[in-house]
């Protein structure tokens, strides 16, 4: 019977301290969290903060606050160290090093399915998802509103996020495209059949091939089905 007793308290006492080590653990964590968003001004909402190292015996130190000075002012993404000064009651009790890991998020749009190059993006290949970005070395789209006439500059895999270096603005006029070839001068305009050499937007100079005299011209796209050739 007293032999069952012990064992009792031996596990009672067990409990109760894996449930301290889990508090002081959480409660370090989470007062460095908040002293990383509060030092870079971050939202707490688009970060992840993940402890790899940590140079404190967290388990022996009673502290009620913590104090951080980073080593590098640049923006923290992916592995940091941070010098942390820990305090209770006002007092510093401990300092040392600490390693994270820290992962950006957002709603960003992203392919559901595969998508080959000179593809539209539409609502249909795609969608908004939470996504880390903390890699990511191009601007992400994040809403739908922005699907207005985009394509893929290069095959899209499932599950890519969509970002100004996957995607661009569909050209004004596309190579291999019919147009309107306007000749015009201060006191002249003449239009002639003629086909787009090369793709463009409004304001660019592209090639041009005239469909009766097949010479290769160069003009401005006017429009998607115009294109001037200045006269002299």
């Amino acid at each position: 019977m007293k032999n069952g007793k012990w064992i009792c308290l031996f596990i009672i006492g067990l409990i109760l301290v894996t449930a301290a080590s889990s508090f002081s653990n959480t409660n370090f964590k989470r007062l460095l969290t908040e002293s990383i968003i509060d030092f870079y001004n971050l939202e707490k909402y688009d970060i992840e903060i993940d402890i790899r190292s940590s140079r404190f015996d967290i388990d022996s130190l009673i502290f009620d606050s913590l104090a951080i000075r980073p080593m590098t002012n640049s923006k923290p993404r992916g592995l940091l160290a941070f010098k942390v000064s820990l305090f209770n009651e006002g007092r510093e009790i401990k300092k040392g090093q600490v390693r994270v890991k820290i992962a950006y998020f957002e709603n960003v749009l992203v392919a559901t399915d595969r998508i080959g190059r000179h593809q539209s993006i539409t609502f249909e290949n795609s969608k908004l998802e939470r996504m880390e970005i903390t890699s990511l070395t191009s601007r992400p789209l994040t809403s739908e509103n922005s699907l207005a006439d985009l394509w893929a500059k290069r095959d899209i895999r499932k599950g890519q996020i969509l970002s100004s270096g996957s995607v661009e603005k569909i050209p004004t006029v596309l190579s291999g495209q019919g147009v309107s070839i306007l000749y015009k001068s201060n006191t002249l305009e003449i239009s002639a059949k003629g086909v787009a050499m090369e793709s463009g937007y409004i304001g660019d100079k592209i090639r041009i091939k005239n469909e009766q005299s097949r010479k290769i011209l160069t003009g401005t796209i006017l429009d998607s089905e115009t294109v001037e050739i200045a006269a002299y």
